[in-house]
């Protein structure tokens, strides 16, 4: 595996050996930086894989399967999420996408020399034998709350009548509102316009960022990649819009000229540190009708159908095979753990 030298990461990950109890194997980003749309404040988002040693937890108390680590190192924000080794095999060998999304990222921060061989055939493993229409879920269930995120409207109620409030839900003529301490069962439904003439419920219009534009693109693209070829989708955004202008077309028109552009300007702006501007939703005419269309489901077992009625080339029921994960991982643990204790770190 090529490494990416990063001062500030590498920083990160010795201040995270001394958290861990646990050899630390693969450490990728899954952010910005693996899309290459980083702008020069970009924080560095950060997933790793580590493995504990075998007779260092008891059997009434075994070791965290899930990590989470943020630090500053030189004024740069750095989040790191990881898992276990052993939580990883059981996600991987159920086509996670937390396993793909790992597995996927093309700029890798650390890779432990004594079983990197082991650790590029997993990878490769999980990387041929995904299960297309568990991903093409997670893409799609991405790009529809990314979407709803950068398009529904802001409403704060602020009266002061009785108990603190919290909006529940909103129509178009009443909202619902729940009281909190000490209230927590008294609801009541008030007219909406009643409530922004008495100035107790304030309204801010949606405002579609930059960043929002690229996030609901990135996840719809990777969706139609899917969909439309049964493989992976490119971790670089540019080459997930260089594909998808010229494959499939078999359910998903291939991308048109004027949307092209677009994202790609999107692109050079996030690069050029304008992220958080607010451009209103720019790719709508593309992906408000796809996103809000009926058959965009997010349930795998309706795209198996979806995938089998158009005859598409993704296939439905290809998977990781658990006994080659597994023979894998027994791998990484005997060259890791041994009567002197863990090998590398």
């Amino acid at each position: 595996m090529r490494v990416t030298t990063d001062s500030a990461v590498t920083e990160a990950l010795d201040d995270l050996r001394s958290e861990v109890d646990a050899t630390l194997l693969l450490a990728v980003d899954h952010g910005s930086r693996d899309a290459r749309l980083m702008d020069p404040d970009s924080d560095r988002d950060v997933a790793f894989l580590a493995a504990h040693h075998p007779l260092k937890h008891g059997q009434t108390q075994g070791p965290p399967d899930m990590f989470h680590h943020s630090t500053q190192v030189e004024g740069t924000e750095i989040n790191i999420a990881g898992l276990s080794l052993s939580r990883f095999a059981s996600d991987a060998a159920e086509s996670s996408s937390t396993a793909l999304d790992m597995m996927n990222a093309d700029c890798t921060y650390y890779v432990n020399d004594a079983v990197e061989d082991t650790l590029s055939a997993l990878r490769d493993h999980i990387r041929e034998q995904f299960n297309p229409p568990t991903h093409i879920s997670h893409f799609r269930r991405l790009a529809r709350s990314n979407y709803n995120y950068a398009t529904e409207d802001d409403w704060t109620y602020t009266g002061n009548d009785g108990p603190q409030w919290t909006i529940e839900e909103r129509g178009d003529q009443n909202y619902l509102i729940t009281g909190l301490l000490g209230y927590p069962d008294k609801m009541t439904s008030r007219p909406v316009s009643e409530a922004i003439d008495k100035g107790v419920l304030d309204h801010k219009a949606a405002e579609p960022t930059v960043r929002q534009n690229l996030r609901i693109a990135r996840s719809l693209l990777s969706a139609q990649h899917i969909f439309e070829t049964g493989h992976r989708p490119p971790a670089e955004f540019d080459s997930l819009v260089d594909a998808r202008c010229t494959e499939g077309g078999s359910y998903y028109e291939v991308l048109s000229p004027k949307f092209e552009n677009t994202l790609r300007s999107l692109a050079e702006q996030k690069r050029a540190g304008d992220g958080d501007k607010a451009v209103g939703l720019q790719i709508d005419a593309w992906a408000t009708p796809i996103i809000t269309a009926d058959e965009f489901s997010v349930n795998p077992g309706r795209i198996v159908s979806q995938l089998e009625s158009c005859e598409n080339v993704a296939p439905t029921n290809r998977t990781p095979d658990e006994e080659t994960i597994n023979s894998h991982v027994t791998t990484v643990r005997t060259r890791l753990f041994d009567a002197n204790g863990p090998a590398g770190n």
